[in-house]
């Protein structure tokens, strides 16, 4: 440490007693020398917060622990037929399907068989490196019946939902509940077919056209929700 002082000071303390002076030197030599070899001990503690959202780095770990999902889009939707639209309230939903990670991707698939029936489920999808966003999911259903000759398939395309919630001090991961026609800002591609089956592919008779996202009422307001579980 340097101490600046003015020619005037520098004098007058050159003229003190030079023992004096040597003495007082030596003894802040001593002092300095000590506190310099003395150890500091160095913390090892993280800083903490009580803010939920600054965890982020352990929402994909909570994620990946969760070995289910499903997933729901509800709307009254515009379907082509023919030759007329038909307006309804349609659900495209897939149960609690079970999934494999890799990473921070996913993919899973159900299949049930009944008598004359069979319907396939399938999600894939994959996760931002925190854990708090769902960067991609697809989800979809197949159902095809022997019996009848026909077939249904959806497909449902999301990007970017978020899939943290934050109440207070908690925090819920994995889970998204949204209404209203901000849901356009998450939903890719709606796909869906009805038809009749031929070698083994379904023949579109009914198709999907459009979202009414605008629609307020109960029950027909667009509506989605996405949990992972176990």
């Amino acid at each position: 440490m340097r101490f600046k002082t003015s020619h005037n000071k520098r004098s007058r303390l050159l003229r003190g007693n030079r023992s004096d002076f040597l003495v007082a030197c030596l003894f802040a030599f001593l002092l300095l020398l000590t506190w310099s070899c003395t150890a500091r001990p160095v913390s090892s503690t993280v800083p903490t917060t009580n803010n939920p959202t600054d965890a982020t780095s352990n929402y994909l770990q909570a994620l990946q622990q969760k070995g289910k999902l499903e997933a729901s889009f509800h709307a009254f939707v515009t379907l082509s037929s023919g030759n007329s639209m038909v307006s309804i309230v349609s659900e495209f939903v897939v149960p609690k399907i079970p999934i494999n990670w890799a990473g921070s991707s996913f993919t899973g698939n159900l299949e049930e068989a009944g008598p004359g029936e069979d319907v396939f489920d399938e999600v894939y999808g994959s996760a931002s490196d925190s854990g708090d966003i769902l960067l991609s999911l697809v989800f979809s259903k197949r159902i095809t019946s022997t019996v009848t000759g026909k077939g249904t398939f959806f497909r449902i395309t999301l990007q970017n939902i978020p899939i943290i919630t934050v109440s207070g001090s908690s925090v819920s991961v994995g889970t998204f509940d949204g209404i209203g026609p901000s849901l356009q800002n998450y939903i890719v591609k709606i796909e869906y077919i009805d038809g009749y089956i031929s070698n083994g592919q379904i023949v579109p008779v009914t198709t999907y056209v459009s979202t009414d996202w605008s629609n307020t009422n109960p029950g027909q307001m667009p509506a989605l929700q996405i949990t992972f579980g176990n």
